[in-house]
């Protein structure tokens, strides 16, 4: 692994990712019950994070299901703070492949 993607692991990439995983797992465990549906919570992670017009703009995403799990949220998010979706497809699968470890290793399962 090259420099540039330890450093995503560590910081935005991959910091994004954990703190989006602490957060739901917060979240469904303090503050809704276990069977309220991931948009509910996902709407109120957007709402923690974002104000007006991204909040309006996600939620849409999340309503509209192009966002469907927490590792969409994380990509809308980061394409929204750093230009994710500017990057190479090449770093943009391997920006894939770090959310995706680190949401699993935070114990979130994905589709």
């Amino acid at each position: 692994m090259g420099l540039k993607f330890w450093l995503a692991r560590r910081l935005a990439i991959g910091g994004t990712a954990r703190l989006f995983a602490r957060q739901y797992i917060s979240l469904k465990k303090n503050k809704f019950l276990p069977e309220t549906p991931d948009k509910v919570i996902f709407n109120e992670m957007i709402v923690l994070r974002f104000k007006f017009p991204h909040s309006r703009d996600l939620m849409k995403k999340v309503d509209d299901n192009e966002i469907k799990d927490l590792k969409d949220l994380v990509v809308e998010t980061l394409s929204i703070e750093s230009g994710f979706r500017q990057n190479s497809i090449e770093n943009q699968l391997e920006f894939l492949k770090i959310i995706e470890e680190e949401l699993l290793k935070k114990g979130i399962q994905l589709d």
